[in-house]
């Protein structure tokens, strides 16, 4: 079986698993496919997302491609918020990728997981 992705509605976001280079505030290592709380001090955690990157293009066709050049890692939704601590924003690690399974589905928090597509595999 593949391994995993996370894809925001049909949009590939992230391969899982691929480390960032970063912690979170709590000292654990991220990757991508993590799912986090973001927030800062003023304002307390209260939703959820999830590290990606900008690795893949996903156009209106279905095809998905590999960008070149180096891969910028975020959190979906607020790609400007840095993944260092310390800093204003904070990031907490909730699930760890190697824990979500295939077909989960955050609705209310607009990702989900499922099987990387071999073109993925393949171009990667």
């Amino acid at each position: 079986m593949n391994p995993l992705s996370v894809f925001s509605g049909d949009c590939l976001k992230a391969v899982c698993g691929i480390s960032t280079g970063y912690k979170d505030m709590n000292g654990e290592p991220l990757h991508t496919g993590d799912i986090v709380q973001v927030y800062t001090e003023l304002y307390g955690p209260d939703s959820l997302t999830v590290v990606v990157g900008d690795a893949w293009t996903t156009y209106s066709n279905g095809v998905i491609e590999c960008k070149d050049g180096p891969v910028h890692y975020f959190v979906m939704g607020i790609k400007d918020v840095p993944l260092e601590y310390p800093g204003e924003w904070r990031v907490r690690k909730v699930k760890g990728f190697e824990d979500v399974v295939c077909g989960e589905h955050w609705r209310a928090y607009g990702f989900n997981y499922r099987a990387t597509p071999d073109s993925v595999l393949e171009a990667a």
